[in-house]
C-alpha cells in the first residue's frame, strides 16, 4: 500500500501512525462488507433450497404420497436420492436454517390445521342441508349430497375422504355405545322381574305394570323391549310350573299330600329291607322225598 501511495500528496501529509491506523480501519470496514455480503449470499441460497424443498413436501402431499399421518422415516426414505433433499442436508450440516426434518414437521403441522379448517367447513355445509353420517352411509353418497357447494369441492379429495371416515367412524362408535347401554337397561329389567316375587306365569303386562312401572329399571328400556322381555320371562315360568307339576303329580294319588307320599316312600323301602334280611337268614328248603312206590301186584295165573 506504501508503494501505491507513495507518491500522494494527501499520503504524503500523513504521519506514519495516522497512516497505519486510517489504513487498518479500512481494512476492518473492508472485510465487515465482504462477510455480510457473503452471509447475505449464503442466506439467498439457503433460502432457496429450503423453498426447493418444501416445494417437495407440496408435491409429494398432492401426489399422495404425504398424508398427515406419514412419518419422517417413511417419508425420508424415498426421497434420499432426491437433489432438492441432498442439496438441504448439506445446508443442515453447517448449522444454520431448519433442517429437512424440522422442515417436515412444520409442514405436516400446517396440514394439520389446514385439516382442522376444511373438517370445520364440511360439517358447517352437512349441516346446513341437515345431512347425518351414519355407520352404513358411503362417501359416494356423502359427496353426491354436498358436490352442489363450491367451497365442498375446493377442499381436497383426500382430506374430503379422510373427514367422512372419521364421522362414520363416529357414528358406528355411537352405535356400539347404544347397543352396549341396550344390553345393560335389557339386563336390569329382567333381574327386576326376577327379583319381584308378584310376578307369576298367570301375571299380564298391565298388571306388572302398575306393579313395576315406578322402577327406574322399567323405563330405561322403551315399550316394544319391555314387552319381549316381559313374555319371554313369563313364558319360562309357565314352563317351569308346567314341569313342577309334572313331577309332582306322577308318583302320588289323587288326593295324596306330599307328607304323606314321603311316608309311604319310607316304609315301602323298610320293608324291602326286613325282606332282603329273613331271605338271607332262613335256611334253604330241603328237598322233597320221593312219594314210596305201592308193591307191584303180582296176576294171578
Amino acid at each position: 500500500m506504501q508503494d501505491l501511495l507513495r507518491e500522494n500528496e494527501t499520503f504524503r501529509w500523513l504521519s506514519k501512525l495516522e497512516a497505519l491506523t486510517s489504513w487498518e480501519e479500512w481494512i476492518a470496514e473492508t472485510e465487515k462488507k465482504e462477510l455480510e455480503a457473503r452471509s447475505k449470499s449464503k442466506f439467498r441460497h439457503e433460502r432457496m433450497t429450503r423453498d426447493g424443498f418444501r416445494e417437495l413436501l407440496k408435491e409429494s402431499f398432492e401426489q399422495g404420497k404425504l398424508k398427515t399421518s406419514t412419518l419422517w422415516q417413511d417419508f425420508v426414505k424415498d426421497m434420499v436420492d432426491h437433489p432438492k433433499y441432498g442439496a438441504m442436508i448439506g445446508q443442515s450440516l453447517s448449522r444454520s436454517g431448519s433442517t429437512p426434518h424440522d422442515l417436515f414437521d412444520d409442514f405436516i403441522e400446517e396440514l394439520n390445521e389446514k385439516y382442522k379448517e376444511d373438517r370445520a367447513k364440511i360439517k358447517k355445509i352437512a349441516k346446513g342441508v341437515s345431512l347425518i353420517v351414519t355407520s352404513s352411509s358411503t362417501y359416494e353418497w356423502f359427496h353426491d349430497q354436498l358436490k352442489k357447494d363450491e367451497t365442498f369441492l375446493q377442499i381436497s379429495e383426500e382430506t374430503r375422504k379422510s373427514v367422512f371416515e372419521s364421522l362414520r367412524a363416529k357414528a358406528k362408535e355411537q352405535d356400539e355405545d347404544m347397543e352396549k347401554n341396550a344390553k345393560k337397561n335389557r339386563k336390569r329389567f329382567v333381574e327386576l322381574l326376577q327379583k319381584t316375587r308378584d310376578v307369576t306365569a298367570s301375571t299380564t303386562y298391565e298388571q306388572a305394570s302398575k306393579l313395576l312401572g315406578s322402577s327406574s329399571a322399567w323405563d330405561a328400556v322403551d315399550e316394544h323391549t319391555r314387552k319381549q322381555c316381559f313374555d319371554i320371562f313369563v313364558d319360562q315360568l309357565k314352563i317351569q310350573s308346567a314341569a313342577k307339576k309334572g313331577n309332582d303329580g306322577g308318583d302320588k294319588e289323587a288326593g295324596e299330600s306330599d307328607v304323606d307320599q314321603k311316608g309311604k316312600k319310607k316304609k315301602k323301602v323298610e320293608k324291602e329291607k326286613v325282606s332282603k334280611k329273613r331271605k338271607h337268614e332262613e335256611p334253604p328248603d330241603d328237598e322233597e322225598e320221593e312219594p314210596e312206590k305201592k308193591p307191584k301186584k303180582h296176576k294171578k295165573k
